[in-house]
């Protein structure tokens, strides 16, 4: 008779097992955001406030004046025809315009702006917010585009970051996350910032036209070590700013195409690196790059160089 009660009992533990990953695989929903009315929301954070993890909201053609909090895991936030028809401006320009606080929320396909007030963001991933996925996004605007803060292991990708006050800016042990793929441009200070922060990985972006003044670069890195910064597009006023750190700024030779165009990947392309390539694979032969054309002349890349710069090939090897 025990026997049979004790098999009685694991058969219905199995069932609620069961019933319990069955329900929690179909109860993700899918929510609408309409400026017009037409959806059951017409503010984005309405529709966050009764999410659940695994949740996706469907923000619709429109000009969204919220401060959105997202604090829900797992959760994809994303606009219906991508950042040309979907705008997302800061109600107060005293808060960041997305600040997220759960870990794997996707944000995408987003014109975001006007959180003007330092020190504020487009996007904020706050501290200890890892495993995020930022992508396809126009952030403009901001005092800061783009805000890490103490967060791991995220993927920024696609993003064009323009017309901030900083483009990037990852603070206080923002490790191992992957920068990817962005246009970073007309940005007032430094394209992109790291401070304290180490083992990310910064490869295919392009890098322009940002910190005409001071002591401002396309990039700046501040007692950071152990970051990969390769195969991106420098043409800034300051190009690199590497402090104190020791980080590597090229892979080695490696067959591919790289942001350029070559046949090689290796560094990074600088417009101001005035070295040759005797051998015409598209990577600098006589010099390493250092960042030259810094303001302050004790500045640029202090510990280690771009050993391997992109330099256009006319014809391969």
């Amino acid at each position: 008779m025990r026997e049979k009660i004790w098999w009685i009992l694991i058969i219905c533990a199995t069932i609620s097992f069961l019933f319990l990953c069955l329900s929690g695989t179909s109860s993700a929903v899918t929510r609408y955001v309409a400026e017009n009315g037409s959806a059951n929301f017409t503010m984005i954070q309405d529709a966050i406030n009764i999410s659940s993890a695994g949740d996706t909201i469907i923000v619709t053609n429109g000009s969204y004046i919220e401060n959105v909090n997202v604090n829900v895991s797992y959760l994809t936030l994303r606009s219906g025809n991508g950042s040309n028809s979907t705008f997302i401006r800061a109600k107060s320009r005293s808060d960041h315009v997305f600040e997220v606080t759960a870990d794997y929320v996707n944000i995408s396909g987003f014109t975001i702006m006007n959180a003007t007030n330092r020190p504020n963001a487009g996007i904020y991933l706050g501290s200890d917010v890892d495993h995020c996925t930022i992508a396809d996004n126009n952030v403009s605007y901001n005092h800061i585009g783009i805000l890490l803060d103490a967060s791991c292991e995220n993927t920024i990708i696609n993003n064009t970051v323009r017309d901030n006050g900083y483009g990037f800016y990852l603070y206080r042990s923002s490790n191992n996350n992957n920068i990817t793929n962005n246009t970073v441009f007309s940005n007032e200070y430094d394209g992109i910032n790291l401070r304290f922060s180490c083992c990310n990985t910064i490869t295919n972006n392009n890098i322009t036209n940002n910190s005409a003044t001071n002591n401002y670069a396309g990039i700046h890195l501040y007692r950071s070590d152990d970051n990969m910064i390769y195969n991106n597009y420098f043409n800034n006023t300051n190009n690199a700013r590497d402090d104190d750190g020791d980080n590597t700024w090229n892979i080695i030779k490696t067959s591919g195409t790289n942001i350029i165009g070559g046949p090689y990947l290796g560094g990074n392309y600088w417009a101001d690196y005035t070295g040759e390539d005797w051998n015409r694979d598209g990577l600098g032969d006589t010099r390493p790059y250092y960042s030259p054309n810094v303001v302050y002349p004790p500045y640029g890349i202090k510990h280690g160089a771009d050993y391997l710069p992109l330099v256009p090939c006319t014809s391969p090897p």
